[in-house]
């Protein structure tokens, strides 16, 4: 899936015809696509796409206490003026939902007050003295229960039961933990047994959504879904919204767990720069969380300056957690084009896609930065010859009044936009462009370009050598 047919490049090309004359405004569009699942209060019919600015608005569509709700709650939790659209999937017909389950045992119990962690988040429950296992099993889902969450919490005769709203593989699960703090001790006569666990098993089917994106371009699509099947659709409907160029300018953003050995696997199996796996392993938040929270943070980032370097980007709403893969494993598999988050600080460590050649050509700054510059380059030829003749045979006196662009003046204009995107810093050697800049006719109605930018490097890291210098008595 997705191998490479040569050496990926940086390079712009562009074509001016009769059929593609008018530019974008300008405008680089920063929107995402987040694809995810409905419950039955949703309006919003499967497969349908909407544009969203607020939870109330995904809530009527998708229904509260749904996989796209619980995603996009993470996303709206902090500002973002970003335009975003939702994807809204109904579950399979022959889906199965995610279930785990505890067994309490009380007997003659102490009061005092048991704590418990879901999805990494602190809830703690009183216990009597004059408590059952259902008495405090009903506790637990007066605390816990809310229509909001992706889970529901239910109890018979002390046995707790979450089971997600959703169905399928890609929801995720929900972890939870009892009395998880080293100051947390159940109180005597109290004990909690792990239950069975249930898998979640047959996710929608992504195509429902990708057909109905058409020619909408979104510079990144988010979803949970990274089964085999379901990334070839998405990677054959990226290539689908490339231009005769085929230009790799949109990414699909993906979870994934493991161990680093089956994490690599997967990243090597895929071999695309349309895929950003993002290795989340041993993070106690929900799947929904780190997705909502990811995609807000990356798209307002690149709105604010396309070649901001991605590394070391703030997760603002995801926990620092203590059990994820070491260092060393997380950057080997860096290097195997899995994009990493450090554990310790809640950053994004390597924003790589599964592309793997040199850094420069599967960072996704660099992916962003060209999707920028080929519209900008589109726009400022538009602007200046929208309503222009091509004149493929020059020679002849042309009245003044009259708009034309020849080969000639398609260069000079190509060289005078580099110029000003060296100076906005979005790329560097005029000299190696003009030297490099092809100009020529397809055919007598179309003017092509190819554009040799070099991007600006990021600064990632800095290297500082301490060394000691032997000083002989003469000196």
């Amino acid at each position: 899936m997705g191998s490479k047919t040569g050496i990926w490049t940086p390079t712009v090309a562009l074509d001016l015809s009769r059929d593609n004359r008018v530019g974008d405004g300008g405008f680089f569009p920063t929107q995402s696509l987040i694809v995810g699942q409905k419950v039955t209060a949703g309006t919003a019919e499967n497969g349908s796409i909407h544009k969203v600015s607020s939870l109330s608005e995904v809530e009527q569509l998708c229904g509260k206490g749904s996989q796209l709700y619980d995603l996009m709650k993470s996303y709206f939790s902090y500002t973002s003026t970003q335009p975003v659209y939702i994807g809204v999937l109904d579950d399979a017909d022959t889906a199965t939902k995610y279930s785990n389950s505890f067994t309490l045992t009380v007997t003659d119990p102490e009061a005092g007050v048991l704590g418990i962690r879901v999805n990494d988040e602190k809830y703690t429950v009183a216990v009597t003295d004059a408590d059952t296992a259902t008495t405090l099993g009903d506790r637990i889902v007066a605390a816990l229960e809310d229509a909001a969450h992706y889970y529901e919490v239910t109890n018979a005769l002390g046995v707790v039961k979450f089971e997600c709203r959703n169905g399928g593989l890609a929801v995720g699960g929900v972890d939870v933990r009892f009395s998880p703090d080293s100051e947390d001790t159940p109180p005597t006569g109290v004990t909690v047994a792990d239950g069975v666990v249930v898998a979640g098993t047959i996710d929608p089917d992504v195509d429902d959504v990708l057909m109905n994106v058409g020619d909408t371009y979104f510079i990144n699509m988010w979803g949970p879904y990274a089964d085999t099947a379901s990334l070839q659709k998405f990677i054959d409907k990226l290539n689908t919204l490339g231009d005769k160029y085929n230009a790799a300018d949109s990414i699909y953003h993906t979870i994934v767990r493991g161990t680093a050995s089956t994490i690599r696997a997967k990243a090597q199996a895929l071999r695309s720069i349309r895929f950003a796996l993002h290795c989340i392993e041993g993070m106690k938040q929900s799947v929904n969380n780190y997705l909502g929270t990811s995609a807000r943070e990356v798209t307002t980032s690149i709105a604010k300056d396309v070649n901001k370097p991605l590394h070391n980007l703030r997760l603002r709403g995801v926990r620092v957690w203590s059990d994820g893969l070491e260092w060393s494993e997380r950057n080997s598999l860096a290097g195997d084009g899995v994009a990493t988050i450090n554990p310790e600080t809640g950053e994004l460590e390597a924003p790589v896609t599964c592309y793997v050649a040199t850094d420069d050509e599967r960072r996704w700054e660099n992916i962003f930065a060209l999707s920028y510059m080929r519209r900008s380059f589109r726009d400022h030829i538009t602007g200046m010859y929208g309503q222009a003749v091509i004149i493929t045979r020059p020679g002849a006196t042309i009245s003044p009044s009259k708009k034309v662009i020849t080969l000639a003046t398609a260069r000079v204009s190509a060289i005078s936009w580099y110029a000003d995107q060296v100076r906005a810093a979005h790329a560097q050697d005029e000299q190696r462009f003009a030297d490099e800049l092809l100009v020529s006719l397809a055919d007598s109605d179309t003017i092509e370009w190819f554009l040799p930018v070099t991007l600006v490097v990021p600064f990632v890291v800095g290297d500082g050598l301490i060394s000691y210098r032997q000083i002989s008595e003469e000196e």
